[in-house]
């Protein structure tokens, strides 16, 4: 053990990446990324909490909200005026079942129900979807981290929606937190580029242990060989806790196969394997999917609808976690479109004054000269975010963005490097608490950065850079003998 954990702490202070922690997320990280909304018993539906739908948002949507109620929990996707409206009511039935109705004055109609037990808790909150296509005529219903849908109908009429209602029945009040992004057609993808160092990096959202025996997820990658997926009970695995490590393209990119491990730097052994000649590109991103339903484990190339690799296990294994890399001396690009188990908030966190922790997606060639980042973060002081051009800033000596919040003595900096004189400064300024969580945002436009508290609309700091450039990677750490936990959203993270 001693080992392992030499080798893990190693690798964090040559290269900057730690892990992902495993953590419940309580009301006050949720307040602070989003829309709180509470709901009295038996009361109408209330429209006037979020603003209407947006007109590009109005035929095609995913919604995503987390609830704590006890039961009869509904939403209501309305026409603009309010005369028709789709009711989607989670927990009817004594917390057992999700319907979907479509209403108008003249009364409902039941488009379908599926069985959901316990889709709602007053004792813990849950993390809930509902997806609308005005053209595919569907309303798809899920849980937070589960891609494919618990409940799809086909609406026989489709209506261009124009507002959001919540409310809640049967004697039970609703408290509702709502991102600030609660209403998209995408969240993006997270982009990952890994080195010819074989360690597997835990950078991806927890997986909520409500979907951990049973899950799908997309991915794509760019490498000529070594491709590894570790599916792992738990984020750093100690010596009794297996997972499945999935690696393509061994063999120079002629085989691949599953191993179940126990220690992810000892051989686990292999109990599947496969011939696939030339299944990675160094040239091109390739999609695969991978399938897991508590022991059957099926592996997917691009959109074939029959597995090239398939195992069940007699003794399956709960997924807490997917970590990635690629094999000695052969480096990689992964890319995992931000939805189900791929989705979600992250957290880290940093030791006092530790090189800069690299583990968030990059940030993508499209968005290089205009960067919204917003995170939240507990510290007692010195927390500092890095826009750089490159990727490993740690080892990175030229031009990049640094912002220090509440530094020493309550100064807080923007400067073009981390030896630089500073470029803008605000003093005796102390928004950080080592005991509760801040917001803030970054906002980087073509030159101009400027730093916002908490929702407020205008910038604490800014400055212009009259010859920027393009932001690569973002970079975060505590300095000045202080410790940190921030937490990002995936969904649009820049």
């Amino acid at each position: 053990m001693i080992v392992v954990f030499f080798i893990i702490a190693s690798i964090f202070v040559l290269t900057g990446y730690g892990n992902v922690v495993d953590v419940e997320y309580t009301a006050d990280v949720l307040d602070l990324f989003g829309v709180h909304v509470m709901t009295s018993p038996n009361n109408p539906f209330d429209f006037d909490v979020v603003p209407p739908i947006a007109a590009p948002n109005q035929n095609e949507f995913i919604l995503r909200f987390r609830v704590r109620s006890g039961a009869d929990t509904h939403v209501a996707l309305s026409t603009n005026g309010r005369q028709e409206i789709y009711d989607i009511v989670f927990g009817r039935n004594r917390n057992r079942y999700t319907a979907v109705s479509q209403c108008s004055n003249s009364g409902c109609n039941e488009l379908g129900a599926v069985k959901m037990p316990d889709a709602v808790s007053f004792y813990q909150i849950q993390d809930l979807w509902i997806g609308y296509d005005y053209s595919q005529r569907i309303i798809q219903v899920g849980r937070g981290a589960d891609s494919i849908p618990r409940l799809e109908v086909v609406v026989p009429t489709p209506l261009s929606l124009a507002e959001l209602g919540f409310s809640t029945s049967g004697g039970t009040e609703g408290y509702w937190w709502l991102p600030d992004d609660y209403l998209v057609q995408s969240c993006g993808s997270l982009l990952y580029e890994t080195d010819g160092i074989y360690s597997h990096r835990y950078t991806l959202p927890v997986i909520p242990r409500l979907s951990s025996r049973s899950f799908e997820f997309d991915f794509y990658v760019m490498a000529l060989a070594d491709v590894h997926i570790l599916l792992a009970s738990e984020v750093e695995l100690s010596d009794d806790e297996p997972a499945y490590e999935i690696v393509l393209g061994s063999a120079s990119n002629t085989e691949s196969e599953i191993r179940r491990c126990k220690l992810t730097i000892e051989c686990c052994p292999s109990i599947a394997s496969a011939q696939t000649p030339q299944i990675l590109s160094e040239v091109a991103l390739l999609k695969f999917t991978i399938r897991y339903n508590y022991g059957l484990l099926k592996i997917f190339s691009g959109d074939e609808e029959t597995p090239f690799l398939s195992v069940l296990d007699p003794s399956p294994i709960s997924v807490r976690t997917i970590a990635y890399s690629t094999g000695p001396n052969n480096g990689g690009i992964f890319e995992f479109p931000s939805k189900g188990i791929t989705s979600g908030l992250l957290t880290f966190d940093t030791e006092a004054d530790s090189p800069f922790n690299l583990d968030l997606p990059l940030v993508p060639v499209e968005k290089a000269y205009n960067v919204n980042f917003t995170f939240l973060v507990k510290a007692e002081k010195s927390v500092v975010i890095v826009f750089s051009p490159v990727i490993n800033i740690n080892e990175y000596s030229g031009l990049l963005y640094e912002i220090v919040i509440g530094g020493l003595n309550g100064l807080t900096t923007i400067r073009l490097c981390s030896d630089c004189d500073t470029s803008a400064s605000v003093e005796d300024h102390q928004p950080l608490n080592q005991n509760e969580f801040r917001r803030f945002r970054i906002n980087f436009y073509d030159g101009y950065i400027n730093l916002f508290e908490e929702r407020r609309d205008q910038p604490t700091l800014y400055y212009q850079d009259t010859n920027p450039q393009g932001v690569r990677a973002v970079g975060f750490t505590t300095r000045d003998g202080a410790t940190g936990r921030f937490v990002f959203s995936t969904c649009n993270l820049y």
